[in-house]
């Protein structure tokens, strides 16, 4: 939660200036659209295997975004998966529960 809130206020916090920290660092505006934390969102999956004609797109959780690149990290039942491509809900599907509940999380042993 807290690099999400690190990554909006750089993004989207107007300075003085009228620029934000990530345009004045990197001379550009932000791109990104900011789903906000935990949204359940539909997302582009990362099969190169997978056959055309399946669904290419799935559902899950919004876990926040990569700091290196312009892609989100995805919550879903199978694990934690790494886009570039999100697609926000309805307003009345767009928080669940259930998916929340449902992200499969693996630890790891030490």
């Amino acid at each position: 939660v807290w690099r999400w809130a690190a990554t909006s206020q750089n993004r989207c916090s107007m300075g003085s200036d009228g620029a934000t920290p990530y345009t004045r660092l990197r001379n550009r505006p932000c791109r990104m659209d900011m789903v906000p934390f935990g949204e359940h969102v539909s997302f582009l999956k990362r099969d190169p295997s997978a056959n055309k004609v399946d669904a290419r797109f799935s559902t899950g959780v919004l876990l926040g975004h990569a700091r290196s690149s312009n892609e989100y990290w995805i919550g879903t039942a199978g694990g934690v998966a790494l886009t570039s491509a999100v697609r926000r809900l309805a307003a009345e599907d767009a928080w669940s529960g259930a998916a929340i509940k449902a992200i499969g999380v693996r630890v790891a042993e030490a």
